[in-house]
């Protein structure tokens, strides 16, 4: 399959930024059985540098050659094996999208509307990301510009609006119970950080400084989690302990002058976010298919995930506890870490055992 670079490192990033804020927004330490979330701010130092250290095996991979993606370097070293890299990520990419969809219907089941159908949330959802997804990178990069916008402006509103109800005396003393929940916090923080492998399918597609751009993209998203943080901290206080979504809480009381009640700006902020980051899995699954079977296989695998993803999420919205069982952080990090380094790892040893001439793959 042939590839010429249709977008520019800074809009990968942008992209990526985008789908990491639904991270930020649904920030969610009782998802992970932590009981605070203030010693994650000290989380966030470990975080950065440990996103750095997983990138590594993957921007080696770059470097190595910047034309294929990972999938097309297993096929180019493994043969008709090199499929199994296929399949494995294309299932780790259905997995963080319905992970992303249930903790949506989550939210809107016990917080927006309890009696939502969450089947025709999820077909809604699912469907609309199918359509961005079948849109391309380079309309899903034009669409996240857009979206990081909106998403600008209307945290300087929320931000303006939260920053007179930070009372200094929620902030206690950092690790006052030890270092666990810090540990606790960067564990789900690096679990959940769905973006660093969608990089070792994007790079063909991307033009410019990929270490640069990583670089602000880790950066803005670490500072943009702790600045959250601090907010919700500051003006919730203990009461963020009993909230499933403290983010949300604590924009419910957030006002500025007529404007009252401002969560209708963080449904949006959620929903936008939310299209980005499926669209882009759904479109690296299909991305996926078209390397190793062509595009009618590509087509096919679209609108099969998007359903996938729809059916999956709303199955398991409606059994939290299995929820949490399947989406345990240790297991997220767990395949992520396979993903991001191990696979990456055991391409470059691959290359440097029997290096090969390494060609775009064509249908």
């Amino acid at each position: 399959m042939n590839k010429t670079p249709a977008i520019t490192a800074t809009q990968m990033f942008v992209m990526l930024f985008v789908s990491q804020i639904l991270l930020n927004l649904t920030y969610n330490p009782l998802l992970f059985s932590s009981k605070t979330m203030w010693d994650h701010i000290v989380s966030m130092f470990f975080s950065f540098l440990t996103v750095f250290l997983i990138f590594c095996p993957i921007y080696f991979l770059y470097k190595k050659n910047p034309k294929l993606n990972i999938i097309e370097s297993s096929v180019n070293f493994l043969g008709k094996f090199g499929f199994i890299f296929g399949l494995i990520y294309a299932i780790y990419y259905l997995f963080a999208s319905c992970y992303s969809l249930c903790v949506f219907n989550i939210f809107i089941s016990n917080v927006v509307s309890p009696k939502t159908s969450l089947w025709l949330v999820s077909f809604a959802v699912g469907m609309t990301c199918w359509y961005g997804a079948s849109k391309g990178i380079e309309g899903l990069a034009r669409a996240s510009w857009i979206i990081f916008f909106m998403i600008t402006v209307s945290m300087i509103f929320l931000f303006c609006a939260l920053m007179p109800r930070i009372d200094s005396l929620n902030y206690t003393p950092l690790l006052y119970n030890g270092p666990d929940e810090a540990i606790n916090g960067t564990v789900s923080m690096v679990a959940q950080n769905f973006c660093i492998p969608t990089i070792a399918m994007l790079f063909p597609f991307v033009r410019g400084n990929l270490k640069k751009g990583m670089f602000f993209w880790n950066l803005a998203s670490h500072v943009f989690l702790a600045a959250i943080i601090l907010l919700v901290i500051g003006s919730l206080g203990d009461y963020v302990k009993t909230q499933m979504f403290p983010v949300y809480t604590a924009v419910t009381v957030a006002e500025i002058g007529a404007l009252k009640r401002l969560d209708s700006i963080f449904l949006g902020l959620w929903t936008t976010t939310l299209f980005c980051k499926i669209s882009l899995f759904l479109f690296l699954i299909s991305n996926i298919f078209e390397s190793l079977w062509g595009k009618k296989a590509s087509k096919i695998s679209l609108i099969v995930s998007g359903l996938s993803v729809s059916a999956l999420s709303a199955l398991g919205s409606y059994n939290i506890e299995l929820l949490k069982s399947v989406y345990n952080a240790n297991i997220i990090l767990g395949f992520t870490m396979i993903v991001s380094i191990v696979l990456p790892c055991i391409i470059v040893l691959l290359g440097l055992i029997k290096p090969r001439s390494i060609n775009p793959i064509k249908h």
